[in-house]
């Protein structure tokens, strides 16, 4: 793999020595660069492994007037102690957006996997085949794809044929489709059938809207309210919005047409949080790409645990929240050892032990902001705002720490950072922000009954 800018070009590799697929084994890796310009390139070329790699530290590499055709040979060692796809990131110092480089490699087990559960293809109004569109994903370093045509499963069948064909990918692509009524749309994950959007009537449509996820639940699915400010015309309504029993959660970043810090995916973020603080559940918050074309595939996307890299394990996860969504940056978030999606018991007093990390694989991270939420509350709060100073808080943030909470709170994380790496593109002028975004982590007393499962309620 390349990369290059108007007065070098650099090729770089990353050859894997004797690689294993087994977790907690040192792996032995010789990354190579070399000058395939004309003239001599200095500098430093900054190599930075994935958050779960051990050392995650970076590592500068003195180019020292690398002569035409030269090239450098650096042996690596790292350990990874969990599965999924781990993604590798270097440049030249100085120019992140000009000459950035990414590679990763595979490791299977339980561990930490990213993908996208709201894409298109050529089975509906997206221009990607199926093909283009898992190449997509796999250059971001992602490992599953929900393809979610509009209600339609057409696409079914090729994406088993892939897992037939081709299973040495690592790659899981999963089949859905997208609900796409004319008053809001919705998906419903693990339902195989698509329904008629023609049942919903009309705009406000709360009996219709509550008939199609009574549904959908019989049929064990789990929904996702989509975009729900994405175009007046195909709006929900507040009507339905804010009444509609038995829903997972919502889309609060979809990246069809915008950036999460920009309405109307802030609007959606709003709704959620006050989903949320009313009282009559868990609601998780989805990130999703909503691509319509290939390279859109991926971003944003989202991140989080998987026991394994299964269709039943990412259903898990997006009902229970256990993840982040992202276009670059990586969340950590614990209280009492309790993660994201999940609620933390208080046992004595009101004290707990949190502990965040938060990574920019490129070192730009800008602001770091922890939320408060309560039941019945009337806004968010905000309790931490970090800045990040330095090349390495800019990296990686950390905060261990004791704070009191009160039974009936949840926090989540927003990180922003400069440049986000999946949405990079160093063919455009202007870089797209980085940004992140937790699910919350609910306060309970130990021996309080929840207000309800994660993944609806009735």
């Amino acid at each position: 793999m390349s990369v290059s800018d108007s007065t070098c070009r650099l090729e770089v590799r990353l050859d894997r020595e004797d690689f294993m697929d087994q977790i907690g084994r040192e792996q032995r890796f010789l990354l190579k660069i070399r000058n395939c310009s004309e003239q001599e390139v200095s500098g430093v070329f900054c190599f930075q492994p994935p958050l779960t790699a051990e050392p995650c530290r970076k590592k500068g590499i003195w180019l020292d007037s690398l002569a035409s055709g030269q090239a450098l040979e650096i042996p690596l060692t790292y350990t990874f102690n969990h599965g999924g796809r781990h993604q590798f990131c270097g440049w030249i110092e100085g120019q992140q957006v000009s000459t950035l480089w990414k590679d990763t490699v595979f490791l299977s087990g339980a561990g930490f996997y990213s993908g996208d559960t709201h894409t298109h293809s050529c089975y509906s109004d997206g221009m990607g085949t199926l093909a283009e569109n898992r190449d997509s994903m796999l250059e971001k370093g992602h490992s599953f794809l929900y393809s979610t045509d509009h209600d339609t499963m057409e696409h079914q069948e090729g994406i088993l044929d892939f897992h037939k064909q081709d299973e040495s990918k690592s790659f899981l692509h999963i089949a859905g489709w997208e609900f796409t009524s004319q008053y809001g749309h919705a998906l419903a994950y693990g339902t195989a059938s698509p329904a008629d959007p023609k049942r919903i009537s009309q705009h406000g449509d709360l009996a219709g809207w509550q008939d199609f996820v009574h549904e959908m639940k019989n049929r064990n699915g789990i929904v996702f309210f989509a975009h729900p400010y994405e175009a007046p015309e195909f709006e929900f309504g507040d009507t339905v919005v804010y009444n509609i029993r038995g829903i997972t959660g919502i889309e609060v970043w979809n990246g069809y047409n915008y950036h999460a810090i920009n309405n109307p995916n802030r609007q959606a973020f709003h709704l959620w949080d006050k989903l949320n603080m009313a009282g009559k559940g868990h609601y998780i918050g989805n990130a999703v790409s909503d691509a319509h074309t290939a390279p859109k595939q991926g971003t944003p996307f989202i991140k989080g645990y998987l026991a394994e890299l299964s269709t039943q394990a990412v259903h898990h996860m997006l009902k229970r929240g256990g993840f982040f969504g992202s276009n670059g940056p990586e969340i950590v978030f614990f209280m009492n050892g309790q993660g994201m999606g999940d609620t933390c018991k208080l046992t004595q007093g009101k004290m707990v032990h949190a502990q965040l990390r938060v990574f920019d694989p490129l070192g730009r991270l800008e602001r770091i902001t922890l939320l408060r939420g309560k039941i019945h509350g009337e806004k968010m709060q905000e309790v931490l705002h970090a800045t990040p100073q330095g090349e390495t808080e800019g990296t990686l943030w950390e905060k261990d720490w004791h704070f009191d909470v009160a039974p009936g709170e949840f926090y989540r994380v927003e990180v922003l950072s400069e440049m986000g790496t999946a949405s990079y593109n160093r063919d455009l002028k202007k870089q797209e922000k980085g940004f992140a975004f937790s699910n919350p982590i609910w306060v309970e007393d130990e021996c309080s009954n929840p207000l309800g499962t994660h993944w609806g309620h009735d």
